[in-house]
C-alpha cells in the first residue's frame, strides 16, 4: 500500500468517527433538550395551580426549550462530516449545553418563585382555618378576639330574701308594675321620673314604718333621692319636683320637703286592663340577679266580674276567661317570659332591665 493510499484510508476512518461522535453529541444534546422540555412542561402545571400568570410564562419557556431542541437536531443534521472537526463539534455542543444550562437555571428560579407562592397560600388557608375553628369553640370572639368570661349562676329560692326584696319593691305598687312588662325589652332609663317617684316615695315611708299618712307625714328631697339612687342607680337622672301620686304629697322648694295632703282627696277606679304575674325562677352570678317572671295581660267585664287573660302585650292570643285569678300551672305557663334583672351594689339591687325570653 503506497502512501497516498493509506493516507486516504486514515481520512476516511477520521470521517467516520467524526460522523459517529457527531450524531452521538446530537443525540446527548436531543435528549437533554427534550428532558429540559418535561421539566418545563411539569413547572408549567404547577404553575397553572398557583396563578394564570405564572403559568402563562413557564408554557413560554417550555415552548422555548422545544425550540431549542429544534434547532439542535437541525444543526445536527447540517453538520458537514468534511468540516466538521472536534472543535466545531465541541462549539456547538458548548452551545447547545449553555442553552441547555441557561434554561434549566431560568426554570429552577420560576419553580423556585411557585414553590414559595404555593407555600404562602397554603400557610394563609391554615391561619383562616385555625382561626374559625377558635371563633366556632367560643376562644375568640367579635369584641376584640378576647376569651368569653366563664359566668357561674347560682339557682336561688323565688322565696329567697333576695329575690323579695329586689322584685316585690319595684313591683309591689300595682299602678306602675304595667311599665316593666311593655311588650319589649326595656332598660332601666327607659322608666320614668313618675315611676320612679311612686315607688321611691313608697320606700321611704315603708323605712319610717308608715303604712297609713296622716296629717304632718313628711319626707325630705335628700331621702326620696337617696332611695332612688338606691332602686335605679346613681346614673338613673331623676328630677325633684312634684308628682302625681295618691295619696297626693306637694313639694315645697323652699324646704326641699314632701309633706302629705290630707285635704285633698283621691282613689282610685276598677280598672279594665291590667296583668297577672308570677315570678318562676330566679340566678344569681357576677354581682347580678335575673328574676324570671311569667306575664299574663289581662281585660276585665267589671260589671260581669268576668277576666279574659292573654298570653301576649297586644291581647291577640287568649288562653280563656275566669273569675277572679284562678289560673292553673297550665294556664300561667302560657304568658310571656320575661327576664328582670338588678345589678347588686353596696348589698342592695338596682333594677336594670326587663327582657322577653320566649
Amino acid at each position: 500500500m503506497n502512501n497516498d493510499q493509506q493516507q486516504n484510508g486514515q481520512g476516511l476512518n477520521y470521517q467516520t468517527q467524526t460522523q459517529t461522535q457527531t450524531q452521538t453529541f446530537g443525540q446527548q444534546t436531543a435528549q437533554t433538550m427534550q428532558q429540559t422540555a418535561q421539566v418545563a412542561q411539569t413547572t408549567t402545571t404547577q404553575y397553572n395551580q398557583v396563578a394564570g400568570q405564572t403559568a402563562t410564562t413557564t408554557t413560554t419557556q417550555g415552548e422555548q426549550a422545544m425550540q431549542y431542541q429544534q434547532v439542535a437536531r437541525q444543526e445536527t443534521m447540517q453538520m458537514n462530516p468534511k468540516i466538521g472537526s472536534f472543535n466545531e463539534l465541541y462549539d456547538q455542543q458548548g452551545a447547545a449545553e449553555a442553552k441547555n444550562q441557561q434554561l434549566t437555571t431560568t426554570t429552577n428560579q420560576k419553580g423556585g418563585v411557585g414553590t414559595a407562592i404555593l407555600i404562602v397560600i397554603l400557610f394563609l388557608a391554615l391561619i383562616g382555618l385555625v382561626g374559625y375553628i377558635l371563633y366556632t369553640k367560643g376562644i375568640i370572639n367579635k369584641d376584640g378576639g378576647k376569651e368569653p368570661t366563664t359566668i357561674n349562676k347560682i339557682n336561688l329560692s323565688i322565696d329567697d330574701e333576695k329575690v323579695i326584696n329586689s322584685y316585690e319593691t319595684l313591683t309591689s305598687n300595682f299602678l306602675v308594675i304595667d311599665d316593666f312588662f311593655i311588650g319589649k325589652d326595656i332598660t332601666v332609663n327607659d322608666i320614668s321620673n313618675n315611676t320612679a317617684y311612686i315607688i321611691a316615695s313608697g320606700q321611704v315611708l315603708k323605712d319610717k314604718n308608715i303604712t297609713i299618712p296622716t296629717e304632718g307625714t313628711s319626707f325630705t328631697a335628700d331621702e326620696l333621692n337617696n332611695k332612688v339612687d338606691e332602686l335605679f342607680g346613681e346614673d338613673y337622672n331623676f328630677v325633684i319636683q312634684e308628682y302625681e301620686n295618691c295619696p297626693i304629697y306637694s313639694y315645697d322648694n323652699t324646704t326641699a320637703t314632701y309633706t302629705f295632703r290630707p285635704d285633698l282627696g283621691c282613689g282610685f277606679e276598677a280598672q279594665e286592663n291590667g296583668l297577672f304575674d308570677q315570678v318562676v325562677m330566679a340566678e344569681e352570678h357576677d354581682n347580678e340577679l335575673d328574676v324570671y317572671v311569667r306575664v299574663l295581660y289581662t281585660t276585665t267585664n267589671i260589671e260581669a266580674g268576668m277576666t279574659t287573660y292573654f298570653s301576649d302585650y297586644g291581647k291577640t292570643n287568649s288562653i280563656g276567661e275566669y273569675y277572679g285569678s284562678d289560673l292553673s300551672l297550665s294556664d300561667i305557663s302560657k304568658g310571656t317570659l320575661y327576664k328582670v334583672t338588678f345589678a347588686e351594689k353596696d348589698g342592695k339591687f338596682q333594677f336594670k332591665s326587663s327582657k322577653i325570653v320566649s
